[in-house]
């Protein structure tokens, strides 16, 4: 079995999640070319004063999934 390491800069975590299964299957997509095909910002920021975790502007399976979409991954 061979392992993948890690792809990516955490606050795309999304988007480098998708790439790496992407990656899986022998498909190389960068995480950045992913992230604009969500067409929103689908990362996480930590809030430290608010100890929170924020989504960008929606629910990030919305984007996954266009993105997985237009990739032809997905068809719908």
């Amino acid at each position: 079995m061979k392992i993948l390491t890690y792809v990516g800069k955490s606050e795309y975590c999304y988007a480098n999640s998708i790439a790496m299964v992407l990656k899986g299957l022998g498909e190389d997509v960068e995480p950045g070319v992913i992230e604009v095909m969500t067409g929103m910002g689908v990362g996480l920021t930590w809030d430290e004063s608010a100890d929170m975790l924020w989504f960008g502007s929606s629910s990030p399976d919305v984007g996954i999934t266009r993105a997985l979409t237009l990739l032809g991954v997905m068809k719908f």
